[in-house]
Formats: C-alpha cells, structure tokens, sequence
C-alpha cells in the first residue's frame, strides 16, 4: 500500500536564516561609505549573515532528506561536527 509521509517542520524555519542575510547585506550596503571603520563592521557583519544563510540552509536540507532516518541523520550530524573539530581544532 502506498503512503503518502511528509517531513516534520525544520526546526529552524528557513525564512530566518535568509531574512538576516538580507538585512545584513542591505545594512553592509547603505553604510559602507559612511567610514572606513563601518565599512570594515558591516563587511563582517554581511559575511556573518551569509554564514548564517549557509548553515540555516544546510539544517533544513539535512532534515528534509533524512526525515525517515534518524539513525542516518544523526550520523550525518556526527560527521559534520568531526570535520569542524579537524578543522577548528576544538569541540564544536
């Protein structure tokens, strides 16, 4: 028989990550010719808000194609905090 089963809602709506790129964006691009210092904060503060774009994107992917694999799930989220302790040097 077949069934139709749909993913839990992402714990992290999607929207959010995405509204803060593009607020940190607009931000960086009104104030970048106010000084050199706010120039230099809000270039940050914009790769901050892609970063955050990034990784928001990658938390609904990752619980959307394993929502019927918890245990393949949870091994993807182990993988990934291993690379980031290679990378980083430290426990994420």
């Amino acid at each position: 028989m077949f069934s139709l089963s749909f993913p839990p809602p992402t714990p992290v709506p999607l929207h959010l990550p995405l509204q803060y790129c593009m607020l940190s964006s607009s931000l960086f691009h009104l104030f970048s010719c106010h000084s050199a210092s706010a120039h230099f904060r809000f270039r940050a503060l914009d790769h901050v808000g892609i970063v955050t774009a990034l990784f928001g994107t990658l938390i609904a992917f990752i619980v959307e194609i394993f929502h019927c694999h918890p245990v393949r799930r949870r091994d993807d989220w182990e993988k990934k905090r291993k690379k980031k302790t290679l990378i980083f040097g430290k426990n994420v």
